[in-house]
């Protein structure tokens, strides 16, 4: 049978080919989606730094342009103004309200600043109160 194949395969070399890459192509997307679909499934991030918090009021995460009819995700976080916080806090059942302010932070080295993948990022010690430590 094998012998058959390959004396066939002699006349055949563009679609054994075509076939082989196409076979091929479709493991590589079938183990990559795979892959996805599995980590999707096992990665739990739980929650870290606001995780103590019940209610978590921010900003806005979209601008509606002009036209009205599309909408565009900001990828910064945008800020809530702060007199807010007290605002929410004179509410009728609020015990504590804690305003969290961040700022870009970098790693310094000497007189160099350490570059990262990861952006840093700081915050008040106020907004202690909101991680799950105690």
């Amino acid at each position: 049978m094998f012998l058959l194949a390959m004396r066939t395969l002699r006349f055949r070399k563009g679609s054994f080919i075509a076939s082989f890459l196409a076979m091929f192509l479709g493991s590589v997307l079938l183990m990559s989606w795979g892959g996805l679909f599995e980590s999707g499934l096992r990665n739990v991030v739980p929650p870290e730094r606001l995780a103590a918090a019940p209610v978590v009021v921010a900003g806005e995460q979209a601008y509606k342009l002009s036209d009205g009819s599309t909408e565009v995700k900001l990828p910064e976080r945008v800020p809530v103004d702060r007199s807010l916080a007290d605002t929410i806090g004179r509410l009728p059942g609020v015990e504590k309200t804690v305003a969290d302010a961040s700022l870009p932070a970098g790693l310094v080295k000497g007189d160099d600043v350490v570059k990262t993948d990861v952006p840093t990022v700081g915050h008040g010690w106020s907004s202690a109160a909101l991680a799950p430590t105690p």
